[in-house]
């Protein structure tokens, strides 16, 4: 859209859209190697002769984060500060029984937002930094 992109030379246009590229990227993932690595991998279109096809959509929607309700971000601000949360250890921190942390928790994992790690409940890394500003925006985390 700018004229003086059209008036580069194919490498200067394609230096520019690199630098425009792996900015976004570090706006999505500051300072996490491991979740820049996945938005390029997942950026992937194509692969032909020798040259590698890259879709620069790497914003997600992550509105449903708003819906979440209160139990389920006091959870996820609770695992973020844990880093992680077994049903025992979450049903101490907030307060609740047992089954109603296991229930609160499997609903967390079935819509992908959490995991279960080889001994406790994670956040899914590619939603963290949206789960962290979401924190920040309603004071959850500071």
């Amino acid at each position: 859209n700018n004229a003086s992109f059209t008036k580069k030379s194919e490498e200067e246009k394609q230096k520019f859209l690199a630098d425009e590229y792996f900015s976004k990227i570090k706006e999505l993932a500051p300072n996490n190697i491991a979740i820049s690595l996945f938005l390029w991998l997942r950026s992937i279109k194509d692969f032909k002769n020798n040259e590698i096809q890259i879709s620069t959509n790497l914003y997600k929607d992550f509105s449903f984060l708003q819906l979440l309700s209160n139990d389920k971000l006091h959870t996820l601000a609770a695992m973020i500060l844990h880093d992680g949360l077994t049903i025992n250890e979450h049903a101490v921190i907030l307060n609740m029984k047992e089954y109603s942390s296991k229930t609160l928790l499997l609903a967390l994992e079935d819509s992908g937002i959490i995991f279960k790690g080889k001994t406790k409940y994670k956040i899914n890394f590619q939603l963290y930094r949206q789960i962290i500003n979401l924190l920040k925006n309603k004071n959850i985390l500071h």
